[in-house]
């Protein structure tokens, strides 16, 4: 990723936060740095600049940050084209969480982040951007050769992606299950990994939780009590998880039901995001993870396998 080439729009009503930031951003790399001091004038330079990076204070007057990254969300889309949002918050509440998530940012951080930790956001969203997009080719290259077979073949309805999703309930009336009541499973060799992983899990107000420290006692406690979600690491002795995926695929494929599985892994290259989207990953994910990714991931992953289950209609940050 060329830092250069990038322009980074940063919308904060206050001066000094906004001077502070272009600052850093410059002193990082950052050639093309742009300003706005509210959301009329963020979509004016959105316009104007098509910037690929864009830093969004929360609180603003009138129009605050979850509200301007819906308009530019929607700009984006009409556009076909995907600018990475960053939602800056002095918000340490999970209500920060709960809104970033429901406004369409790929990450948020907190005020005062140096330079360093924001270049690190912005290559974090580019790579996850384009393992999504790795994953977007496969599935289509994968559903021209079903298209092209000459034989009948039935699929399950759970890889419809297409699908048109039924209306979501609101949080106030809905009854059904909540994505804090499925079943996870965690598989790290690494006890402080799992440990972190699970600490997470917790803050998002999930109790059934299991860990296996390697292949072998994942599959096994697969096999006794299914699990609605799988966390994997990439790195294990023996068996790693890409052969861990290809192996519970191959029960899926007996089982007629396909797990949800997020790869959580240090090991940060192209070459092995595509190695595991090709072994039947569905999300990937960089250590550490935050609660924000990590619910992103997983709501992607199990909506992808269950489209018509009922917590499949509405946004998780409503019902978690």
């Amino acid at each position: 990723m060329d830092l250069e080439k990038f322009t980074i729009l940063i919308v904060d009503d206050m001066q000094f936060s906004r001077e502070t930031i272009r600052i850093a951003m410059q002193k990082c790399g950052v050639k093309n740095v742009v300003m706005a001091e509210n959301a009329l004038k963020a979509l004016v330079a959105v316009e104007k600049h098509k910037p690929e990076v864009i830093l969004v204070d929360k609180m603003m007057p009138k129009v605050d940050g979850p509200q301007l990254i819906r308009k530019i969300r929607a700009k984006d889309k009409a556009a076909g084209r995907h600018s990475y949002i960053i939602l800056l918050t002095a918000d340490e509440s999970e209500s920060a969480l709960r809104d970033a998530m429901l406004s369409g940012a790929d990450h948020y951080l907190y005020k005062g982040a140096k330079g360093d930790k924001i270049i690190n956001c912005i290559e974090y969203i580019d790579t996850q951007h384009r393992a999504k997009q790795i994953l977007a080719e496969l599935e289509e290259q994968e559903k021209r050769q079903r298209e092209g077979s000459k034989e009948t073949i039935e699929a399950p309805a759970q890889i419809e992606i297409t699908e048109p999703a039924k209306p979501g309930v609101e949080t106030a009336t809905y009854q059904g299950p909540r994505p804090s009541q499925l079943s996870y499973l965690i598989v790290d060799d690494e006890e402080f990994s799992a440990e972190s992983l699970k600490i997470i899990l917790h803050k998002l107000k999930i109790e059934n939780i299991r860990i296996a420290r390697n292949a072998l006692e994942a599959l096994k406690l697969h096999e006794k009590e299914r699990a609605d979600i799988m966390l994997v690491d990439y790195m294990m002795p023996k068996v790693d998880g890409i052969k861990l995926t290809e192996m519970v695929r191959k029960k899926d494929d007996a089982n007629g039901r396909k797990t949800p599985i997020i790869m959580v892994t240090a090991a940060a290259s192209l070459k092995k995001i595509e190695e595991a989207i090709t072994a039947g990953v569905d999300e990937y994910l960089y250590k550490p993870p935050n609660a924000h990714d990590l619910m992103v991931r997983m709501e992607s992953a199990f909506k992808k396998h269950n489209p018509d289950a009922i917590i499949s209609q509405n946004s998780w940050a409503k019902i978690f």
